[in-house]
């Protein structure tokens, strides 16, 4: 099949990657003499080789490496560094509702954590520069002061002392 999927499509869509961009290939990757996808291979990069991003046309992307360089498609270079924490997030935001659903009120707890560990991503991916990052850094801050105000208007209306 001579056609990106959509997949990779959308990768490029939301991808980080700039001229300048540097970092460590998490699988082998193919490089080819031009950016085509039907192009000839001119070398097989290993896992962990360390390249950067010197051009970029495209959904492509010129790489050089110690020893070798070429064209790669954009979706083949990894960008997400926040794999774990953004896991993390989605569920802790489950269990929020799971636990909310059954009137559970460790709900928001939960919940609290959930959006510490969102702030977090957002704070590293401002701080990285990268697209909407500063929005989105603003939504975080924003759901986790909702959060608090809630919690303190939860523990008032239940008698608890805070």
């Amino acid at each position: 099949n001579n056609e990106v999927s959509e997949t990779e499509n959308q990768n490029v869509q939301n991808s980080q990657i700039t001229v300048g961009h540097e970092g460590s290939l998490t699988s082998a990757l193919e490089v080819k003499i031009l950016p085509v996808i039907n192009a000839s291979n001119i070398s097989k990069l290993q896992q962990n080789t360390k390249f950067k991003v010197t051009e970029i046309i495209n959904k492509w992307c010129y790489i050089e490496t110690e020893s070798s360089s070429g064209w790669v498609l954009l979706s083949k270079i990894p960008t997400q560094q926040l794999v774990f924490l953004d896991s993390s997030s989605n569920i802790l935001n489950l269990c929020g509702i799971i636990l909310m659903n059954l009137r559970f009120k460790e709900c928001w707890a939960v919940w609290l954590f959930n959006n510490t560990v969102d702030l977090i991503i957002w704070v590293v991916n401002y701080m990285n520069n990268t697209v909407n990052s500063t929005m989105m850094l603003l939504v975080s801050i924003g759901y986790l002061l909702i959060n608090i105000y809630g919690l303190i208007k939860w523990y008032k209306k239940s008698g608890y002392e805070i």
